[in-house]
């Protein structure tokens, strides 16, 4: 909706003419706009003028060609409001110097400059000539804001001159180029706004997409004019669309942001009167009344005459609603009274009806009467043939009310002919809705005669298709026992190739079970003979340490002879564990002797971090057993003396295959070095080099820091 007076454009939506102060190069003019700032702030009502006499003060004593134009322009700008003359004056001098001295932008400025004068006119085509040149400067200079600015007013250009796919162009190559660049975000919202104009009349939904992008950067600038311009236009698009629930949400945000600006009387009565207008539409009419009432008070008071016909017509539809007929009779009456100033009004049978309805609640049929002929008369003639068209209309009561009128004033001429009218619409009426119920009862018969048809049809397609399934069924019988047979007969064939072929695999499983089982059998012995062997290895140990320990050291016999058993003990534990009775898996092997040693030593060994590295080596039962007690001698001696007082002790044991196909065995601490004194020490040691000559092997010992053993053995023969 456009008021006059209106400050802000309360459907175009797009910003006052203006631009943000450039920036300039000269020392001087940056001087001068801080001083006009300056006293902006000081004397808000005087600022046009002392800005003015700022500018003259400097341009006095300016010799730089570029900041004078600038001045120029200022000055223009100034003087637009108040002397257009001086305004045009300023803007040619511009031109003049910035011609003389090649400055592109004054020239590009001067353009802009000229687009002022012709929104005054509503000039279009020559705005977009203007906006085209400027554009073109700006870019070619790349300055991007102005060039922006341009651009804006060259596509609402278009946009008046319906050019919709032009003006679509620039705005969507405006956006491009300033789409990954921080700031400017005036500009973008006010692309988006140009592209909602573009799209509101092909596609309402791209167009309210439009607007809320808008939004977004208008709400990063926090510019209430430019917030309360876009949410008008939201709430016009919805309105458009039918959507008058977010219609009023839109509008009522605008009440909101209305606060914290001064508008003028032409925005304020334009935002009450849409806010109201949308809560009839939502026959909210106790609610759109105190808006409604705002927006005509403000309108009276301005001589804004046009504008409150419409809204004197919405509160006389709330006032109606609402049963207030005397508050309802006397806006009608005000409404009726702006008639002749405005020929475009569409509603005027309206207020007459509500007029005369109204009257005629108050007992005033002479008024009553009066309002019908007007409503009479605004529908001419052919209202009756309206009427007789379109049976049903809500105009046949006027008829009505029109003879009850007539007749209460003595005007029974007049009432007979209004009660003629009405009965002869009402005969046709009646003839009319029987002539339909005979028609529509024919049609019924037809219809139902037609159903019958098809039914009778249906069942004969029915009886058509079980026949033909029930020589389809017949066949697929026959066809399926001779199939049967066939199917019996192949089945019973390969049932004898495969019971033969059946007992052919038997046979072969069966004989490689008893020859499994006579391997079985041999390994059982073999695994006998060798524990009796590791039993008697067990002995000669326990004599040999009986012979090296006195009485006293009972307690540390037993626990060297335990541990070379529990080392014996667990290659049988793996073996009988395993599928496999000849080969041990050396690093779980390794992990179970570390574990029984954590218990042989108590608390003592858990401060101990072990390391195990045998992944995916496999030894022999003699083999294993062998270095097994290599490793429990070690472990023993480096557990009990190899670290004493050592933060973080730790034994690494790691096994690897050499490349000539011998193997390493590496035990490594970093204890204090000094494992192999006394006595019980030197026989464990001597016990590991008489393991390493039974395996053939190689025994060497390096020192610092900690202890390392390197044992390079081959694998025994079984």
């Amino acid at each position: 909706m456009e008021v006059k007076g209106s400050e802000i454009d309360w459907d175009i939506g797009h910003p006052p003419i203006g631009r943000s102060p450039r920036k300039s190069k000269m020392i001087r003019v940056v001087v001068m706009a801080v001083s006009c700032l300056c006293m902006y702030a000081v004397y808000p009502q005087q600022k046009q003028d002392k800005t003015i006499d700022s500018l003259l003060a400097v341009l006095r004593y300016e010799k730089n060609p570029k900041a004078i134009a600038d001045i120029y322009d200022g000055l223009s700008h100034q003087y637009l409001g108040s002397n257009v003359d001086a305004s045009r004056e300023y803007n040619q001098l511009l031109l003049e110097i910035s011609r003389t001295h090649r400055y592109r932008q004054g020239i590009a400025k001067y353009h802009i400059n000229c687009v002022s004068y012709l929104s005054f006119i509503d000039d279009a085509s020559t705005i977009a000539r203007h906006a085209r040149t400027a554009r073109e400067i700006f870019q070619s200079v790349r300055d991007t804001s102005e060039f922006l600015y341009a651009s804006g007013i060259l596509a609402q250009a278009y946009i008046r001159e319906l050019k919709m796919k032009e003006a679509q162009n620039v705005a969507l190559s405006s956006l491009q180029l300033v789409s990954m660049a921080n700031g400017y975000e005036w500009e973008k919202g006010t692309m988006y706004v140009i592209l909602s104009d573009v799209e509101r009349e092909a596609n309402l939904d791209l167009a309210i997409q439009h607007l809320r992008k808008a939004l977004i950067f208008f709400r990063k600038i926090d510019n209430p004019r430019f917030l309360l311009a876009c949410y008008n236009r939201l709430s016009t698009v919805y309105q458009i669309s039918g959507d008058y629930n977010e219609a009023l949400r839109n509008a009522l945000f605008c009440v909101d942001i209305q606060k914290r600006i001064t508008l003028g009387p032409g925005d304020r009565m334009a935002m009450w009167s849409a806010v109201g207008e949308i809560q009839v539409h939502l026959r909210q009419y106790e609610k759109a009344q105190p808006y409604l009432l705002k927006a005509l008070r403000i309108g009276i008071e301005n001589g804004f005459d046009l504008q409150c016909g419409n809204v004197a017509h919405n509160l006389a539809v709330a006032y109606y609603h609402t049963k207030r007929y005397a508050d309802c009779l006397r806006l009608s009456e005000q409404a009726i009274g702006f008639l002749h100033k405005d020929t475009t009004i569409t509603y005027e049978p309206e207020l007459y009806n509500m007029a005369r309805y109204c009257s005629y609640i108050k007992g005033d049929y002479r008024k009553a009467a009066y309002y019908t002929r007007l409503s009479r008369a605004a529908q001419h003639e052919g209202d009756v043939a309206e009427i007789r068209q379109h049976l049903g209309s809500p105009f046949i009561g006027r008829y009505r009310a029109a003879a009850s009128a007539d007749s209460l004033m003595g005007d029974f001429r007049g009432g007979y002919k209004n009660l003629y009218v009405y009965m002869s619409i009402i005969q046709e009426w009646n003839e009319k809705e029987k002539k339909d119920r005979i028609a529509k009862l024919q049609a019924q018969f037809e219809l139902t005669d037609k159903d019958l048809q098809l039914k009778d049809l249906t069942i004969r397609r029915q009886k058509d298709k079980l026949r033909i399934a029930g020589q389809q069924r017949d066949l697929i019988v026959t066809y399926g026992a001779a199939g049967f047979l066939v199917l019996l007969t192949v089945s019973i064939t390969l049932a004898l190739v495969n019971s033969r072929r059946n007992a052919a695999r038997v046979r072969h499983k069966n004989a490689l079970i008893e020859a499994s089982l006579r391997e079985k059998n041999l390994l059982l012995k073999e695994i006998h003979h060798r524990v009796k062997n590791n039993l008697q290895l067990v002995i000669s140990l326990l004599n040999i340490q009986a012979r090296e320990t006195g009485q006293d050291d009972i307690e540390t016999f037993l626990e060297k002879g335990r541990g070379r058993i529990v080392s014996m003990a667990l290659i049988h534990q793996h073996l009988y564990q395993s599928d496999d009775l000849a080969r041990v898996d050396f690093q779980q092997y390794l992990e179970n002797l570390v574990s029984a040693s954590y218990e042989s030593f108590g608390p003592e060994s858990e401060r101990i971090r072990f390391e195990v590295h045998a992944h995916d080596l496999h030894f022999d039962i003699q083999t294993a057993i062998t270095l097994g007690l290599i490793v429990n001698e070690l472990l023993c001696n480096a557990m009990k003396h190899a670290f004493g007082d050592v933060p973080e002790p730790r034994i690494v044991i790691r096994v690897r295959e050499e490349p000539d196909g011998a193997f390493l065995l590496r035990f490594s601490d970093n204890g204090t070095g000094d494992v192999e004194t006394g006595k019980a020490q030197s026989f464990g040691l001597e016990l590991v080099r008489l393991l390493t000559q039974q395996l053939d092997g190689h025994l060497s010992i390096g020192e610092g820091p900690g202890t390392t053993y390197d044992l390079f053995f081959k694998e025994e023969a079984a």
